[in-house]
């Protein structure tokens, strides 16, 4: 599934670890990255994108989680989970968005 179109955010497959945006130190707005984990596969963002602060990193994050749901069109399956996690440039996360299919009889 390639939600990056559609969710505006850039992700590829990759592995967690600490990232800086090189003008972080010079007063620039800090950078958050939003890794999407969904039937087993991690769709890890390793560029980010900068924001002004936390808040807009869930803001963005809420934006991007709907879009991306939406693609889903019929994908999810009971049992299978679908999570955004947001982490800031130090790889610390911040948040994270879960959505669990689970059949109920």
């Amino acid at each position: 599934m390639d939600w990056r179109s559609t969710a505006g955010a850039i992700a590829s497959l990759g592995k967690i670890g600490p990232r800086f945006s090189g003008d972080f130190l010079g007063g620039s707005m800090p950078r958050y990255f939003f890794h999407v984990y969904h039937d087993g596969l991690s769709q890890l963002d390793e560029e980010g994108e900068k924001l002004s602060d936390r808040q807009a990193a869930w803001h963005e994050a809420t934006i991007m989680t709907g879009k991306i749901i939406q693609d889903i069109d019929g994908k999810l399956r009971p049992g299978k989970d679908w999570r955004m996690e947001v982490t800031d440039e130090f790889a610390q996360p911040l948040y994270a968005i879960n959505i669990s299919a689970k059949k109920m009889a």
